[in-house]
């Protein structure tokens, strides 16, 4: 897989820019402030549509203009010409992949597989979980379609019954709310597992090459609950635990525990 082509158009500090790239290793020099951060914030806004930044959209476009466009053609793997485009406003984003309309991310996602390493990404092992997650997450999305799935709907029904605690509906909803989180929290736990372990083979791997053989590193994944090999074990370690805090998520009105609250530390 590589890129062919970027077009931006009031993208950033870029007016307009044309730029085609060798199918090989591009790198990109200049002095600070030419830019160079700004292109590679436009590849991966195409590729997860958001900024690495953690900037609003609105924040894409450039001084004085009404909107940006963004878009890249590539060659995957199979050596097939795709395009994906992004056109931003400050009301919204319409995001397309071969002229086609994209609903949401999930789409996308995974189309054009990147990750971003800058100076900020040392830090991801001294800040907050969450941080952490975030970069897990949008590394398993690239190669699992289901993971992205699997992810929305726990978003959603998260939500869904974080709103019912904090309005105090009836114990029954908060039931089927509780089972739907379990089940489809396997689904992100399994995903997360495998990926942890794969991650370490692949890290140690190299490692070894580098440095002493003797020598490794790891990537723990730690959990609300004990490791399980099976599905069943799961459900029924997450149901007790939850009946264990039933009180205290009717007094602080909120999800105290699931795999939203999972950590991984090297």
């Amino acid at each position: 897989m590589f890129i062919n082509h970027i077009d931006l158009l009031n993208f950033r500090s870029y007016e307009e820019l044309h730029l085609e790239l060798e199918n090989r290793i591009n790198c990109f020099v200049g002095p600070n402030a030419c830019g160079k951060t700004n292109l590679i914030e436009a590849i991966y806004y195409l590729a997860l549509t958001r900024s690495f930044r953690k900037a609003n959209d609105d924040a894409l476009i450039r001084f004085n203009s009404d909107s940006a466009s963004v878009s890249i053609d590539y060659f995957n793997d199979k050596s097939k010409k795709h395009e994906i485009s992004a056109f931003i406003t400050k009301r919204g984003k319409l995001i397309c992949l071969d002229s086609e309309k994209q609903k949401s991310a999930a789409g996308i996602i995974g189309k054009l597989p990147c990750v971003c390493y800058s100076p900020t990404s040392v830090n991801m092992f001294k800040n907050e979980p969450q941080e952490r997650r975030n970069f897990l997450d949008s590394s398993i999305s690239f190669i699992s379609s289901n993971y992205i799935y699997a992810l929305s709907r726990f978003k959603k029904v998260l939500k869904e019954r974080n709103n019912a605690l904090a309005q105090g509906y009836d114990e029954e909803l908060i039931e089927v709310l509780t089972n739907e989180l379990i089940n489809v929290s396997y689904r992100i736990y399994v995903s997360r597992d495998k990926f942890v372990k794969d991650l370490n083979s692949q890290v140690n791997q190299i490692y070894s090459n580098w440095f002493e053989r003797d020598k490794k590193m790891e990537v723990v994944y730690k959990t609300n609950v004990p490791k399980f090999l099976s599905q069943s074990e799961f459900v029924s370690s997450y149901k007790n635990a939850f009946n264990r805090i039933k009180s205290e998520e009717r007094l602080r009105k909120t999800t105290l525990i699931g795999v939203q609250k999972d950590d991984f530390i090297g």
